[in-house]
């Protein structure tokens, strides 16, 4: 029964083929028991392979939440593309198919974050007391996240943040939050020394209402792939207006950053 459920996902979810004999092998070799549930399972398990089959079989149980609520299987199938990301970030990282980052899909699972076009969102509470903002700790917010699938236009992005406005107060009424916050290396105010006004990024970067920062590379990894690290910076391809204004800043010594910023909700 799990691997007739492990096989469904693997093909709904629409895997590259070049991965189908290693996880064939994986699941005649992997047993994952029938009450495998996000809940109780081991978030730091390193056994790659065993997460990703492990992932695959919980997908079913989130199917049955969006059936009970009534969200559409666009929705759903958009959600869960991101294990497929993953799974290739993973995949090339390592040298074999195999997953990590289980506590990242851990909000998919629990069906807490949802991909609405461009941008996928994620219910949470905040952290942080922004006094300037009215916001206190533990207030509902959005989190805001930006898989890796194309550009940033603006209209993608405005349409997205609108459909998150009508989605959770339809679906999750009880997350009463007022605003979306984002934590990402794309709100660094430093990409303006070498990006176009009119990038997506940058553009991305002025809607919110930036609050606090940290020196951080998580730039590198998001750009050049999974271990990217500064001392490796001229063996990457650097080709764009991106990858090239990265490359200099890091050969002139300076930094990157993490950048927090809110957004009101009520002012999309």
């Amino acid at each position: 029964m799990t691997k007739t459920v492990i096989e469904k996902w693997y093909k709904k979810l629409a895997f590259k083929c070049d991965y189908d004999e290693q996880f064939y092998n994986c699941l005649n070799n992997i047993e994952i028991s029938p009450d495998t549930a996000i809940d109780n399972y081991d978030l730091k398990c390193e056994d790659l392979k065993k997460n990703l089959l492990a992932v695959l079989y919980m997908c079913e149980s989130v199917e049955s939440f969006y059936n009970e609520k009534g969200i559409s299987e666009e929705i759903l199938i958009d959600t869960l593309k991101d294990i497929v990301r993953w799974t290739d970030v993973w995949t090339d990282f390592n040298g074999y198919l195999c997953y990590g980052e289980m506590s990242w899909i851990a909000l998919h699972l629990k069906c807490k974050l949802f991909k609405l076009g461009r941008l996928q969102f994620a219910m949470d509470d905040t952290w942080w007391e922004v006094e300037e903002l009215g916001i206190k700790e533990k207030d509902p917010v959005l989190g805001v996240h930006i898989p890796r699938v194309g550009s940033l236009a603006k209209d993608k992005v405005v349409a997205s943040f609108k459909w998150a406005n009508e989605f959770f107060p339809k679906y999750f009424p009880e997350h009463n939050y007022r605003y979306f916050c984002c934590k990402s290396w794309l709100l660094d105010d430093t990409l303006k020394e070498f990006l176009p006004p009119d990038s997506g990024i940058v553009s991305f970067g002025d809607m919110f209402t930036k609050i606090e920062e940290e020196p951080h590379d998580s730039i590198l990894n998001f750009v050049f792939g999974k271990g990217a690290t500064r001392d490796k910076i001229d063996s990457y391809k650097c080709d764009t207006t991106l990858t090239k204004g990265i490359k200099q800043y890091i050969k002139e010594g300076k930094e990157f950053h993490l950048t927090r910023g809110y957004i009101k909700a009520d002012n999309i």
